[in-house]
């Protein structure tokens, strides 16, 4: 892998003042499951705020970028304040699959030693979801073409 350079930012990704179409690669870990969700950290409510998040970083990708996310994954719930839980059926996935082509996923359940196991992805919603266990999805999405969100698109 050539890596000429790594950059972090703190941002409000619900706001961001970022440059549009300038990052190779997003990475949401843990992240998107806990935006929008009031409670935690003197957050304030925003209604959708994960999908607001995911388009707000598909504006800011390069053509061909990335984005690497990891869900909570299993039968749909809000547990708040702590995080959103997802599968095929939700908002946010919806909204992946009409914008986004997944280059890879992968699945992972939590042993009883409290260690990821990857599993199937029909086995990783077996788990049912409270504060601290869940199943995990791992997503790496690459836009579709034309559909980067820009103003001129």
């Amino acid at each position: 892998m050539n890596i000429r350079s790594i950059w972090y930012f703190c941002e409000d990704i619900c706001n961001p003042k970022l440059p549009e179409a300038f990052y190779d690669v997003i990475i949401f870990r843990p992240t998107i499951e806990h935006i929008g969700l009031a409670g935690r950290h003197g957050a304030s409510e925003i209604p959708h705020g994960d999908i607001i998040a995911l388009k707000n970083a598909k504006k800011l990708l390069k053509k061909n970028g990335k984005i690497v996310l990891t869900i909570p994954y299993g039968p749909c719930a809000t547990i708040s304040p702590y995080h959103r839980v997802y599968n095929h059926d939700s908002v946010l996935m919806s909204y992946i699959f009409k914008e986004f082509d997944i280059v890879k996923q992968e699945y992972y359940k939590n042993s009883p030693d409290n260690i990821w196991e990857l599993c199937s992805e029909n086995e990783a919603p077996k788990v049912i979801p409270v504060e601290t266990n869940y199943g995990l999805g791992l997503l790496v999405l690459e836009m579709r073409e034309g559909k980067r969100g820009l103003k001129e698109d």
